[in-house]
């Protein structure tokens, strides 16, 4: 045994004789805990066989070291405090694999109910832009050097790459689709890699086969047009020194990566995963169970925790897939009625850096006495001291430093609400900074640690990281954990996506899926679909649609006659009286008319008498109606990609795809905008919510949602690009922004309004040369 001390360092010198063989083996150990969080030591390992000072041989070794805040099994203890890393029963010290689960693959006979899903790209037929993709640490570090593409990416000289991090224990089934195409010659011999074996340095896949050896591409991949591929993860195609079933490794990795060569452009990517237990849906995200504890759900829409034993290892865990953040409101608490040591707590985990189930920090309300007491710890981001802020309706009126342990105490009986937000860990709130906060609902006096009292209803708390910072990829899910609190319930939860808390309504399913949020499960009766939450009441805004679908097999809203989805504006004509404002609904009257959907729009809740309609082509009104009543209606040959409305004003704005079709009263024109507004109502003092609903569509996707305030629009990057045809694509992010288009620069500049909905495609036909993005 011989301790290096520092690095680099050598042993050097085992000589051996002529023709001499020899076993070295070599025993790397790392006796404490890496001192910094997740993936933070890389150990290169090199052998070298040498013969008169030649080197003739050897061999390379990567070993990375994992951190303090790595959860590997998902069970919300640290790997360096859990007697069981793998959750297969085995302890550590006597288990051969103590990261990778031994226990047996799940009977496929319980996967039941509904999947959870993990989307990547959106299903718009390859249309540009590019949509973004992931890649977690195994692949970026098996491919160092790679050149790298994301969906919808023309560039035959580019390799594509995407992990799925964060899958769940236990999985029992597994579905994997994507769609793609070939770019150019070459494309015969491209390939899909799935699962990479471990080292990440030298990648070897678990399973892998040429695209065109796969059914669905009939024996040719050369010149096939967009083409969906379906895979069972339990019985893919064999192929030879491949495993046909990648359920063991995906339950031992919690991550699935994929490779494909470079000539093969990839439109989307969609796995659904049915665990055993099967997971429990509420509030639109499916749970699973934690130690001994059972889920059920109840009347209301609870998620109710019972069989909970004491010491704080049951609850349950929130799946969120790609998320910004989350908050979770829990049943009441009443310290008179609970044993003293009693908490419950939720636990924040996700993906920095590539590396996922990383723990990041919890909050905590526990009994104290006669009271409730708030502990916050980010000690698994080695910061043992967080800063912390006290808001009464949100106003501060207490900011502290260097806290260690129990924040704050305050009378009960309480129904506290727990939120994560931010990206950066380490960071200042104020910019972008990961912080954990405690709503307490209504106003109490709170007691402040050798501070004093101060009365208000959130404590906001952060890390104390010094100059060192985190980002973080996302949010993956969250862990609510029980001490000797009888049968505790989440009454409510929201995933943070799209710079929004986004509530499910109905029966829908939310999956965050970083750029976009999904919608699933969608039913029939007009009750199913999202509620996204303002954050500015005094902003306007708009929400992006980047997908309406009503078949499975196909990626359009094509199929089903009277099929609607509908937009609700939720806000307040007087102080403190939250009502609706405005609706409008685009409805699928007819499979076969060139002008297939009916735009409907009303107004009277706001005391609108009449209304007007128009249709807009490049900021020109091209045609207008005007009607008696508050209620107006057009048709159109397409549906809307964007629907937004003002902050204090009664129109209501809805983008189409340039060279659309519309009638509105007797007259048809082409157009890419319809303006309704409305006349003889009362203007919004406040905006809160924008509701999304939907009956007969499969699925629906959320692109941006967007707030606009008094301050005008944020900076925006404009970009561009190519689409398969060769056009020139101009393309930005979120709304109310309008594109204008100029031959050149010289005074005085010409400037031409374009489309106000991103992409826009400019034909060889436009003389046009320079591009600015302008505030609507």
């Amino acid at each position: 045994h011989v301790k290096l001390l520092n690095s680099p360092a050598e042993l050097r010198d085992i000589y051996l004789g002529a023709d001499e063989d020899r076993v070295v083996q070599i025993t790397l150990t790392v006796p404490q805990p890496i001192s910094r969080a997740g993936l933070a030591a890389i150990f290169n390992l090199e052998v070298v066989q040498l013969v008169d000072a030649q080197i003739v041989g050897g061999v390379a070794y990567e070993v990375s070291v994992r951190g303090e805040d790595t959860d590997t099994d998902g069970d919300g203890i640290p790997d360096v405090s859990d007697p069981d890393d793998d959750n297969d029963g085995v302890p550590d010290g006597s288990d051969p694999n103590p990261l990778i689960s031994d226990l047996p693959i799940p009977n496929i006979a319980c996967a039941t109910g509904l999947p959870y899903i993990f989307r990547a790209g959106l299903r718009d037929a390859a249309a540009f832009p590019t949509d973004p993709v992931f890649r977690g640490y195994c692949l970026s570090t098996a491919y160092p050097d790679a050149y790298w593409k994301e969906f919808d990416d023309i560039r035959s000289s580019a390799v594509f790459g995407m992990s799925f991090l964060g899958l769940p224990p236990g999985i029992a089934k597994g579905e994997f689709s994507f769609s793609a195409r070939p770019l150019k010659s070459g494309s015969e011999e491209n390939s899909i890699g799935m699962a990479i074996i471990p080292p990440c340095a030298t990648p070897a896949f678990a399973w892998a086969s040429l695209i065109g050896d796969l059914p669905e591409a009939g024996g040719d991949w050369s010149s096939n047009a967009l083409t969906r591929f379906d895979l069972d993860l339990r019985a893919l195609p064999p192929r030879p020194n491949f495993t046909s079933n990648l359920l063991a490794k995906l339950n031992a990795d919690h991550a699935l990566d994929l490779y494909v060569q470079r000539e093969s452009l990839l439109d989307w990517m969609e796995m659904r995963l049915w665990t055993c237990p099967a997971a429990v849906f509420a509030h639109g995200l499916p749970h699973r169970a934690i130690g001994q504890a059972v889920l059920t759900n109840g009347p209301l829409g609870e998620l109710f925790i019972t069989q909970t034993t004491p010491g704080g290892g049951d609850g349950a865990y929130t799946h969120l897939g790609r998320a910004e953040g989350w908050s979770l409101e829990t049943g009441m608490l009443d310290a008179s009625t609970l044993p003293s040591g009693a908490y419950l707590q939720c636990m924040s985990a996700g993906s920095a850096g590539g590396d996922g189930n990383r723990l990041l920090g919890l909050a905590r309300v526990e009994d104290v006495g006669t009271e409730l007491g708030a502990r916050f710890d980010f000690s698994v981001l080695q910061s043992p001291r967080y800063s912390l802020l006290v808001l009464s309706n949100e106003v501060v009126v207490a900011f502290l430093t260097n806290r260690i342990g129990l924040a704050a105490t305050f009378p009960s009986p309480l129904s506290p609400t727990f939120r994560d937000t931010g990206g950066v860990a380490g960071a200042d709130p104020a910019s972008d900074g990961f912080r954990l906060s405690l709503h307490l609902g209504s106003l109490v006096t709170i007691q402040l640690p050798s501070t004093g009292t101060v009365t208000g209803n959130e404590l906001v708390a952060w890390p104390e990281m010094g100059a060192e910072r985190l980002v973080l990829d996302y949010r993956q899910g969250v862990f609510l954990t029980v001490n000797s609190v009888p049968s505790p319930a989440i009454t409510a939860e929201r995933a943070h996506s799209l710079g929004h808390e986004a509530s499910a309504l109905g029966q829908t399913t939310i999956h965050p899926s970083g750029a976009f949020l999904l919608l699933s499960n969608l039913g029939t009766n007009g009750t199913d679909g999202v509620r996204l939450h303002w954050e500015d009441a005094l902003a306007g805004g708009g929400i992006t649609f980047a997908e309406l679908r009503d078949h499975p097999a196909q990626d359009r809203w094509v199929n089903t006659t009277g099929s609607w989805a509908q937009v609700r504006s939720i806000g307040e004509l007087s102080p403190g009286a939250p009502q609706t404002l405005s609706q409008a609904r685009i409805t699928l009257v007819s499979t076969q008319s060139s002008l297939p959907y009916l735009v409907t729009a009303d107004g009277s809740s706001m005391g609108a008498a009449t209304g007007r309609i128009s249709v807009w082509s490049n900021a020109v009104e091209v045609a207008a109606v005007t009607l008696g009543s508050a209620s107006i209606e057009a048709r159109t040959s397409a549906p809307w990609r964007e629907l937004r409305r003002g902050a204090s004003s009664e129109r209501l704005t809805m983008e189409f795809t340039p060279g659309t079709l519309f009638q509105v009263g007797l007259q048809q024109v082409l157009g890419d905008a319809l303006r309704v507004d409305w006349q003889g109502g009362s203007a919004p003092v406040a905006q809160r919510e924008f509701e999304l609903l939907s009956s007969g569509l499969l699925e629906m996707a959320v692109g941006a949602v967007c707030e606009k305030g008094s301050g005008g629009c944020a900076p925006m990057a404009l970009e561009a690009g190519y689409n398969s045809d060769g056009d020139v694509v101009i393309h930005w992010g979120g709304c109310g922004y309008r594109l204008q288009a100029a031959e050149s620069l010289e005074s005085p500049v010409a400037w031409q309004n374009l489309s106000s909905s991103s992409p826009v495609v400019i034909p060889p036909t436009m003389s046009f040369r320079i591009f600015r993005l302008i505030c609507e």
